[in-house]
């Protein structure tokens, strides 16, 4: 199961892959190229706040983007909690 991800200014997301600080995620909104997105991982352990530092968004299906992006907030503590979300 993926984690859960909500975004700052409204939508959902859910963690597709992670590959240290680079990620991408299956998200109900699109973001552009160079957009920083802050938002919220939710874990069972709590949430970890973050912003995404956008590289690219496409269209995988109605109403879903795959955006892809690296983390400008890599703690190690949000690192490892992305790693287990994966």
């Amino acid at each position: 199961m993926s984690a859960r991800i909500t975004w700052s200014a409204g939508g959902e997301a859910t963690l597709a892959v992670v590959n240290g600080v680079q990620v991408t995620v299956h998200s109900n909104k699109p973001y552009p190229p160079g957009a920083p997105v802050p938002g919220a991982l939710h874990l069972g352990d709590g949430e970890r706040p973050f912003t995404l530092k956008v590289t690219g968004s496409r269209k995988i299906a109605d109403e879903t983007w795959e955006v892809r992006g690296r983390l400008l907030t890599a703690t190690s503590d949000v690192l490892a909690a992305f790693a287990r979300g994966a």
